[in-house]
């Protein structure tokens, strides 16, 4: 067997370890949070940055706003 297959497939596991490597880091969970959301993120015509607050913190600011 000729020498290069090897040092081809030895720089192709290199190649794909370096890939590996550069994907991103798992976010840390302790910096996490969840909290309940509207229904209305679960239709994609919907924009705007409200679709992202927490669902309490919604409802206030539009209480809020109606006074």
């Amino acid at each position: 067997m000729r020498p290069w297959p090897k040092r081809a497939a030895a720089a192709r596991k290199k190649a794909a370890r370096d890939e590996l490597l550069a994907l991103p880091k798992l976010y840390d969970a302790a910096r996490m949070r969840a909290y309940p959301i509207g229904a209305a993120v679960g239709n994609v015509r919907n924009q705007g940055s409200e679709l992202i607050e927490p669902l309490a913190a919604a409802r206030l600011s539009a209480s809020s706003d109606r006074a």
